[in-house]
């Protein structure tokens, strides 16, 4: 049986930039977003972070804490840094659009492969115009970066981080504005 993980990553939308992991982690448990270390690097949600991620249609049913069972649950996971930038994906990727002219910035049928460095420039297959990677529109499927926050078991467009979270990274990342996206994985 396939299970599938889902993830809403939080990135800082400089791809080269690294923030200062502590002091984002401090910031982030004074407004109840984080909440205590499960271990080096996840965390708890905190007791305030339904006031920092806004649930789109019902009621959400989200799993806070680990169980006997290692059932998955939602926690803050914070991945090592990377040396370069790093396309972060998943099997939900959509074929990116061109940041100049809007369209299909691949041939149509192919798939987004990489190159091995993202911020490397390629040409779009509907106008011609170079761009990094990391300036395409991945359309809340993927980004490139090499920092990263990921909220774990957020389903695609289930939830949206708040302008004010967005807000309180970028201002604990020297006003360096933030993005995000979701990824989902299968395994099995």
């Amino acid at each position: 049986m396939a299970v599938s993980h889902h993830r809403l990553i939080l990135h800082p939308r400089d791809p080269f930039f690294v923030p200062e992991t502590t002091a984002v982690l401090e910031g982030l448990r004074e407004i109840g977003f984080v909440g205590p270390a499960l271990d080096a690097c996840r965390y708890r949600v905190g007791s305030r972070f339904m006031e920092w991620v806004s649930f789109l249609g019902c009621s959400p049913w989200l799993r806070l804490e680990p169980d006997a069972q290692q059932t998955p649950f939602t926690h803050i996971h914070v991945p090592h840094q990377t040396p370069v930038p790093i396309l972060i994906a998943g099997d939900n990727v959509k074929p990116p659009r061109c940041p100049h002219c809007r369209k299909g910035f691949m041939a149509p049928g192919r798939p987004p492969r990489p190159p091995p460095d993202p911020t490397a420039v390629s040409r779009c297959a509907s106008c011609g115009t170079p761009a990094p990677w990391s300036a395409l529109d991945w359309r809340r499927s993927a980004c490139v970066a090499r920092w990263r926050l990921e909220v774990t078991e957020i389903h695609e467009a289930e939830a949206v981080p708040t302008p004010g979270l967005l807000d309180r990274l970028a201002a604990l990342s020297a006003g360096r504005p933030w993005g995000y996206c979701y990824v989902q994985t299968r395994k099995g």
